[in-house]
């Protein structure tokens, strides 16, 4: 995303001139046979899938190729603007799910463990057993009382938060509380919970921990398939933006010849772009 907005940059504020070089195309040549001259004496045009342009470079630019350069800088900003503006949201979902997944390994070690069977809980750092799983869940004190007693500053007012939740349980083990309460909601990331579902699904968990172990394995798993579902998403929206700005701006760049070795490359790698920029569209010769 960030060479996407790099280029977005030199597309709006720097011609080709601007990197020290006069417009890239400096000659026309053109590949045809012996022509007739009509009666009137003037040239018959040149087809335009014959004219073609020759860079500072040496390199030709034909006039398909200048075409698709014009389609693909309008392409480049409907993908720019999709990818920095509805992707943005999605963006925002990265960095909580790597912190809500930081803070479940951060849980590792911590606190006492009463032991038992193992729920096969999936997504933990260490083994979530039953007898730890039953304290919280025969916590006596109500989910609503939980959201009163000890609200979260700057979060959601009404609403069950995974921090209220652990304070509300000192002595278990934290790693269970927070088994507990992702089975009370679904996705990777949610710190948050509807206090009457919460309590509605605790009372059912204290006499089916079948329940619970499913609903916290489909939940994770569901969170998971959104998760890259989400990155494939956002890496479309940024790849359709960097392939038309290319097309669109450089065309004649090399840089994907050899991925993704060619991409450090000196002479045709990222930091070989301006040779190639082109800032204004060079004419279709004729």
């Amino acid at each position: 995303m960030m060479l996407v907005s790099i280029i977005s940059l030199f597309a709006l504020f720097n011609p080709c001139s601007s990197f020290g070089f006069v417009n890239p195309v400096i000659s026309h040549s053109v590949s045809v046979g012996k022509q007739q001259l009509p009666q009137n004496g003037t040239p018959p045009q040149l087809s335009r899938q014959r004219a073609s342009s020759t860079s500072r470079l040496n390199l030709q630019i034909d006039a398909d190729l200048i075409t698709e350069m014009s389609n693909s800088r309008i392409t480049f900003w409907l993908c720019f603007f999709g990818a920095t503006g509805s992707a943005a949201v999605g963006r925002a979902a990265i960095p909580k799910t790597i912190k809500s997944i930081k803070l479940n390994q951060s849980l590792a070690g911590q606190g006492n463990s009463l032991g038992g069977e193992d729920l096969g809980l999936i997504g933990y750092p260490e083994t979530i057993y039953r007898e730890d799983v039953e304290k919280v869940l025969n916590n006596p004190v109500l989910i609503d009382d939980i959201v009163a007693k000890y609200p979260i500053p700057n979060r959601m007012p009404n609403m069950l938060q995974y921090e209220s939740f652990a304070m509300a349980n000192p002595d278990a083990n934290p790693l269970a509380i927070r088994a507990v309460f992702d089975s009370l909601v679904v996705g990777i990331n949610k710190n948050s919970a509807a206090p009457q579902a919460a309590q509605d699904n605790i009372i059912k968990f204290r006499t089916d921990l079948d329940a619970l172990k499913k609903q916290n394995n489909v939940g994770k798993a569901i969170g998971i398939f959104a998760f890259f579902f989400l990155l494939s998403l956002i890496g479309g929206a940024d790849w359709f933006a960097f392939y038309h700005g290319w097309k669109g701006w450089f065309p004649l760049w090399p840089g994907l010849s050899n991925f993704p070795a060619s991409l450090f490359d000196g002479n045709i790698g990222v930091t070989s772009i301006p040779k190639y920029w082109m800032g204004e569209i060079p004419e279709i010769p004729l």
